[in-house]
């Protein structure tokens, strides 16, 4: 995907921001998302930092069992909606890995950066997740600091809603 620099700066600003705020503790491998099709939650109309090491971006992503099962575009993720699925229209607002830990060593930060299970949008991974109230990406920078959290999805259930 075609990213500008500017974009692509501010994305690997906003994910140093979360790399920074989050501690990640747990450290065992990412399990396999489950065979079945159907995702008991998907975000769609997104703008998604996965926070992998390409900074990539989505507008969609699907979760099945607290687990990442697609990430991409809608059409990626439509085929694991059902009518069971929990669909929320995230309305071009960012979303972002969620914070787990707000407590960081300086000398822990390389190990911490080196997470299995949390940390990135990625498939097989723990569906730990914050649908922002604003676009990140997008706005003015002094907006970044006031954005607040629309949900919070902790393992593929909403935990948190600010709406």
């Amino acid at each position: 995907m075609f990213l500008d620099l500017k974009t692509s700066n501010r994305s690997r600003i906003v994910c140093l921001m979360l790399a920074w705020l989050g501690a990640f503790q747990l450290w065992l491998p990412a399990q396999e998302p489950a065979r079945t099709n159907v995702a008991d939650l998907a975000i769609v109309n997104a703008k998604i930092l996965i926070c992998d090491t390409a900074m990539s971006q989505a507008s969609a992503i699907a979760v099945q069992s607290g687990r990442i099962v697609a990430v991409g575009d809608r059409s990626t993720v439509e085929p694991f909606v059902s009518k069971a699925t929990q669909v929320l229209d995230a309305a071009g607002r960012t979303v972002t890995p969620g914070l787990i830990d707000s407590h960081l060593h300086f000398i822990n930060l390389g190990q911490s950066l080196q997470e299995k299970q949390l940390g990135s949008l990625e498939l097989g991974k723990r569906a730990d997740i914050v649908l922002w109230d604003t676009d990140l990406l997008n706005c003015k920078p002094a907006a970044i600091l006031t954005a607040n959290v629309a949900f919070t999805i902790l393992e593929g259930k909403i935990v948190y809603t600010g709406e």
